[in-house]
């Protein structure tokens, strides 16, 4: 199923506290980022947030965000 983008975050650090966040509900979901996030720092486009299609809704409220 193909993945679309939920939120970004600056850096991979809160990137991989979110995904913690929805993997203990059960949600999964995969980090992407422009190659500037594996130094923690998010001078380019900072770290996107992945899930599933079908998963947006529930992700959106584990991590309190109202999708688009």
């Amino acid at each position: 199923m193909p993945m679309i983008e939920l939120t970004r975050f600056p850096d991979r650090i809160l990137g991989e506290l979110a995904r913690g966040r929805l993997a203990a509900d059960g949600i999964a979901s995969e980090l992407f980022d422009d190659g500037f996030g594996e130094l923690g720092i998010g001078i380019m486009g900072g770290v996107r947030l992945m899930v599933a299609e079908r998963d947006l809704r529930p992700a959106a409220e584990a991590l309190g965000l109202v999708p688009e």
